[in-house]
């Protein structure tokens, strides 16, 4: 069935699966139940805590991995980055929203991973500029994916929301009618 067909079925919400998984013989999994609630302990108390801030229309402050998982423990590290709608938003708009979140984010042990992927800001432009060409780096590749598998904005939802349908946009955009799901796509997700 064509994707953009009105008549395609949409993929339903798989929130509460895990608990529905509990009443099978033999499936408890009370450590990710106690990681989900965890999650969402520490999310309102982060959104809490970045309430007071003047955020922009077309920014977001997005968290990513066990975050956007609900597998967050105590050992978990904070991989968030301000995500950025359009090149017209200038740096002096997204600064003091990226400082804030330095200040709630990634602060002792909790930092983001070395690779240089987050604590930081990166625009969505970056992001569906290059999908598939040469210049498409690993950074962007991962961060891409990251946005589409694994990502929950904590303040910025609109905005998060408009991104994440942008990037699958383009690569549905990109791909030729014969090839679903789009071959890029495939490739980008299991590469990652």
């Amino acid at each position: 069935m064509d994707s953009g067909s009105a008549s395609a079925p949409r993929l339903s919400d798989p929130a509460g699966a895990l608990e529905r998984l509990q009443g099978a013989p033999g499936a408890a999994c009370p450590r990710l139940l106690a990681a989900r609630a965890y999650t969402a302990e520490q999310l309102d108390l982060r959104r809490e805590r970045l309430a007071g801030i003047d955020c922009p229309e077309g920014v977001s402050v997005v968290l990513f991995g066990s975050w956007a998982r609900g597998e967050l423990t105590n050992e978990s590290d904070d991989d968030w980055a301000v995500l950025v709608e359009n090149e017209d938003i200038t740096r002096e708009i997204v600064d003091p929203v990226e400082h804030a979140a330095r200040e709630v984010f990634g602060q002792g042990d909790k930092k983001p991973g070395p690779q240089d992927l987050f604590g930081k800001s990166f625009w969505c432009d970056e992001l569906v500029r290059q999908i598939g060409l040469e210049e498409d780096s690993n950074k962007i590749l991962t961060r891409r994916m990251l946005l589409l598998l694994e990502s929950i904005p904590v303040i910025g939802e609109a905005t998060h929301r408009r991104c994440w349908d942008r990037v699958l946009h383009t690569y549905l955009d990109r791909a030729s009618k014969h090839y679903r799901p789009p071959r890029f796509l495939l490739n980008d997700v299991v590469r990652q």
